[in-house]
Parts: structure tokens; C-alpha cells; sequence
């Protein structure tokens, strides 16, 4: 490298020549130079490297646990309309729980009388009254089936449970056994 000196007295320019050791010193220190910010650079870009995959990774298991979420909240969404579904039928179904249905009842007053008659046999502390609260179309010939309302199903079981319990003792009262 050559540095260009002007002359302050004619212009005309010199060139000096720099020390050898300048040089040398400024190419030494030029290499180090380089080869450090190589080595930096290096560094830099493998850990840019290391966050791209970790950030890739990281993005990929986001959508995983996305699309799982998705499937969750579908079978979610479809076991609660399944559910609310139920919910009608279920209560329903509890409300027929506490009813005794009698079939072959006549339908008049005679029939009811029957009807009550067989109530004091099954459960002898009912108090409800019995209305003519008849199952199905009156449009046949044979009598419908008439429906009595406990009011609870525990009641019922338990007038169930007389009722076999008179029935096995009355049973075991017939001669021909």
C-alpha cells in the first residue's frame, strides 16, 4: 500500500512507501480479523440454525395439539348432543317409573271399583285416588290398560315387593300345591 503525499511547494506529489512491519502488522491483525468474524459468523448462523428448527418444531406440534383440540371439541360437542338428547326420554322414563299399569280392567265404575279393590290388595296404605286415566286408543273392543300413579318410584317398588311378598304367602296357603 502506498500512501501520496503533496508537496506544499510545487504540488507535485510523493509517494512514501509504508513500513514493512505496518504492513505486516496491519495484515496479520486484517487475517485475525477475518478469521474471527468467520468463526463469529459461523456461530451466529448455527444458532439462527438451531432456533429456525426449534421454532419449525415447536409450529408443528402447535398444530398437532390444534387439530387435536378440533377432534376433542367435535367428540365433545356430539357426546353433549347425544346427552341432551337422553335428557327427555330419561325423564320419561322416570315418570313411568312410579305408574302400575293394569290390563284388563272394564272401563266403568264397576271397573274402577276392581281396580281399587286390587290396590288395597297390593299396597294397603295407599291413600291416592285412583282416576280412570286410561293407555291407548278407546276405539277396540277389549277394555285399555289403566294406569295408576305412585307418588314415587320407592313407593312403587315397595308396593311391588308387598304385592309378592302376599302373593308367595297367599300361594302357599292353596290346597292343590
Amino acid at each position: 500500500m502506498t500512501l501520496e503525499m503533496a508537496s506544499s511547494v510545487g504540488g507535485d506529489r510523493e509517494e512514501i512507501e509504508e513500513d514493512p512491519l505496518a504492513k505486516s502488522i496491519k495484515a496479520i491483525v486484517g487475517e485475525v480479523l477475518d478469521k474471527k468474524f468467520d468463526e463469529f459468523q459461523g456461530l451466529v448462523i448455527g444458532e439462527m440454525r438451531k432456533l429456525v428448527d426449534k421454532v419449525t418444531h415447536i409450529e408443528k406440534r402447535q398444530d398437532d395439539l390444534e387439530e387435536k383440540v378440533e377432534l376433542l371439541t367435535a367428540g365433545i360437542h356430539n357426546e353433549f348432543s347425544a346427552v341432551r338428547e337422553e335428557i327427555p326420554e330419561q325423564r320419561r322414563r322416570i315418570i313411568r317409573m312410579s305408574n302400575i299399569v293394569m290390563m284388563g280392567v272394564p272401563e266403568t265404575s264397576a271397573g274402577l271399583q276392581v281396580a281399587k279393590d286390587i290396590i288395597k290388595i297390593i299396597a294397603p296404605s295407599f291413600s291416592g285416588a285412583i282416576v280412570d286415566n286410561r293407555i291407548g286408543d278407546s276405539s277396540g273392543r277389549k277394555p285399555r290398560p289403566l294406569r295408576i300413579s305412585f307418588r314415587s318410584i320407592s313407593r312403587r317398588r315397595m308396593r311391588h315387593f308387598q304385592c309378592a311378598r302376599n302373593w308367595l304367602g297367599w300361594r302357599r296357603t292353596l290346597p292343590y300345591q
